[in-house]
């Protein structure tokens, strides 16, 4: 039986991560993107990602942007779509495994 997941949040622009970074368009970094997705999955489906199987960054995200996470796990994989509004931001697919 699939599982679906959708969760709302921002990357504040105040965070560290920014610094230094893209000093005249500031965006978040894909690996920010990446690393909040997998944190939102793991926190709820309670398993651990062990790999990302395929990702693919279709636009640029802004530090404050509201993002919309959608998931759909089948059996021990993730598919998920992330977008700001009508923007697709990513989208990918990771492989789950049990908590350690």
């Amino acid at each position: 039986m699939d599982q679906t997941l959708t969760v709302n949040f921002t990357c504040q622009h105040a965070s560290a991560r920014f610094a230094g970074h893209f000093l005249r368009q500031v965006v978040v970094p894909g690996a920010a993107l990446l690393d909040r997705v997998i944190l939102e999955v793991e926190g709820t489906m309670h398993e651990r990602v062990l790999a990302v199987k395929q990702v693919k960054f279709l636009n640029a995200a802004l530090p404050d942007d509201a993002f919309a996470l959608r998931a759909t796990v089948t059996g021990a994989t993730v598919r998920f779509d992330l977008t700001s509004g009508t923007r697709t931001v990513c989208t990918g697919s990771l492989a789950l495994g049990p908590e350690a």
